[in-house]
């Protein structure tokens, strides 16, 4: 019952981070639709790329903060629901060519990010 409390902790701190994310771009950057949800994700990826390595190297395993940061956390503040409708909502004005564009970028840079995190904490002692 306290992993499920923690995740649900993570993931509601996760996802108002997400929401405060989304009113900065759109206040400091204007509305640059999808760059939100291209944010989030690769960072949330370069994020869980930090801690893996972390919790897997140099902090040990601890369930109760993998559970809140990994699960929870991450899992609220990056959205796979929010990339496909961007997706969706690419095809459905057809910009074909962006949409799959965007599907690359997001993918790519999002794997990208989880190794440099991975490779972050490997270089720097932490």
């Amino acid at each position: 019952m306290k992993a499920v409390f923690l995740i649900g902790l993570g993931g509601a701190s996760g996802s108002i981070l997400r929401y405060f994310v989304y009113l900065l771009f759109s206040r400091y950057f204007g509305l640059i639709y999808p760059m939100q949800t291209l944010f989030v994700n690769i960072t949330g990826c370069l994020l869980m790329g930090i801690l893996i390595e972390l919790f897997n190297t140099k902090i040990g395993l601890n369930h109760d903060l993998r559970y809140f940061l990994l699960v929870g956390f991450l899992g609220g503040f990056t959205t796979f629901s929010a990339f496909s409708s961007d997706f969706f909502n690419f095809i459905q004005l057809g910009n074909v060519l962006n949409a799959f564009i965007y599907i690359f970028i997001s993918v790519f840079l999002s794997i990208f990010a989880f190794f440099i995190g991975v490779y972050i904490v490997k270089v720097i002692s932490i």
